[in-house]
């Protein structure tokens, strides 16, 4: 009887428990074989697990997708190392939007992206991996649409000041909605949408004419970066 290869599994993951629950999934599985399972996502260590994940998976547990954490994805899953990489993510907005298009645009290995919460058992948790291991690209449908719709970052040099999540914000103020409603329509409090809002004040607001206000004069940049040249 021929022996099943198991696909090789190194974890990623900052928050203890999670990475005990995904390490005693992987060890019930009978197509799975834990490597390894670490708690640092710093350079070293990531620079190691992808060595141990040579042939496997990298599965990396976090809060959110940071742009550090993206840069040192970005080469794994491009030349040598696991054969793809599978992120668990706790939430996904703002920023993590952006690094995820960047890992989905250059990736040439599997690759994986859900949240946490929607890995309800240890057979969604295997399904997720083997499909990576085996060179897909599997994205959680409740982050497709934030991948798909996420607002065009104008080009204007003007803008380079300016966080992903304030580029959010803005395209909202150019929509119309209010400080309250852009706080709703993220899921966030009045307080942070009024300080990213604050932000985007100072950055954009150096040449604005005393006879308009600030908000308007940055609609109004915003709007006019648009614009086909």
């Amino acid at each position: 009887m021929a022996t099943q290869t198991k696909l090789g599994i190194v974890i990623l993951e900052e928050q203890p428990f999670m990475r005990s629950a995904f390490a005693r999934e992987i060890e019930d599985h009978a197509s799975l074989e834990l490597r390894d399972a670490s708690g640092l996502l710093d350079s070293a260590n990531i620079a190691s697990a992808a060595q141990t994940a040579t042939g496997g998976v990298l599965l990396v547990g976090c809060r959110s997708l940071t742009a550090a954490l993206a840069a040192e994805l970005e080469p794994l899953s491009m030349v040598g190392g696991p054969s793809g990489i599978a992120l668990l993510c706790t939430d996904f907005e703002g920023e993590a939007v952006a690094h995820a298009q960047r890992l989905c645009s250059t990736s040439r290995k599997g690759f994986g992206l859900f949240l946490k919460d929607s890995i309800y058992s240890g057979q969604d948790l295997e399904q997720f991996v083997l499909s990576v291991g085996t060179g897909n690209v599997v994205i959680d449908p409740r982050v497709i649409g934030s991948l798909m719709e996420s607002p065009v970052r104008p080009s204007s040099a003007e803008f380079s000041s300016l966080t992903d999540r304030e580029i959010d914000v803005l395209e909202l103020m150019a929509r119309g909605l209010t400080n309250m409603g852009i706080a709703d329509e993220l899921g966030v409090q009045r307080a942070t949408a009024d300080r990213h809002i604050h932000n985007i004040y100072s950055k954009l607001g150096n040449d604005c004419p005393s006879n308009i206000s600030l908000r308007t004069h940055a609609v109004s940049m915003y709007n006019a970066a648009l614009q086909p040249a």
